[in-house]
């Protein structure tokens, strides 16, 4: 799972099944079902991974909002994946992981309940 900006311009690194030369992304909003491909997306080589940037000119994500990611080449599907957009800061290293509660549930840290033993 990718998780990405809704401002900004996000980066997502990848280990395909098949290396290509060129690669086409295709980027589907799961809510509206409409497809935007990215043909011959730029990217470079970061190890094994492969890095695409998605340029907020090229994509705007929609916060709140989910996608699924497909990438090919010419021989076909490569890779295939699902994003999330965000606007939470998430940082691992300081334990700011994802949260799809994120704003919805405040535990209660005092509870005036009353216990009557009989």
């Amino acid at each position: 799972m990718q998780i990405v900006s809704p401002s900004a311009d996000n980066t997502i690194k990848v280990i395909p099944r098949v290396y290509g030369s060129t690669y086409d992304l295709v980027i589907t909003n799961n809510e509206t079902r409409e497809d935007t491909t990215l043909s011959s997306h730029a990217y470079t080589t970061v190890g094994e991974f492969i890095q695409f940037v998605i340029l907020d000119a090229d994509f705007t994500f929609v916060n709140d909002s989910t996608y699924k990611l497909q990438i090919n080449t010419s021989s076909g599907q490569v890779y295939r994946d699902s994003i999330i957009c965000t606007d939470q800061t998430i940082d691992q290293t300081n334990n700011d992981n994802y949260s799809v509660n994120n704003g919805e549930y405040t535990p209660v840290s005092q509870s005036d309940d009353e216990y009557i033993f009989v």
